[in-house]
């Protein structure tokens, strides 16, 4: 999978930025499509609602298009 070290490096460093831990990165696989390919990702991270919240905004500011999809929230804490 191309960049992929690249694109956790960055995504690492969001994460810290606004506070999160990334406790699992999974690559699950690159797909062709017409000029661009698409390379899905599965992560577990660890941190507030907002602090997801600044991840996932700062993100989508990134060079590359990032969708985040599938997200579940489990185990709040008080």
């Amino acid at each position: 999978i191309t960049d992929v070290a690249q694109l956790l490096a960055q995504l690492g460093n969001k994460a810290r930025q606004s506070g999160l831990t990334i406790e699992r990165f999974k690559p699950n696989g690159e797909t062709a499509r017409d000029f661009v390919a698409e390379i899905r990702f599965a992560m577990d991270v660890q941190g507030s609602y907002h602090e997801i919240g600044t991840f996932i905004d700062s993100v989508g500011k990134l060079d590359r298009i990032i969708n985040v999809t599938n997200i579940s929230m489990t185990s709040p804490k008080t």
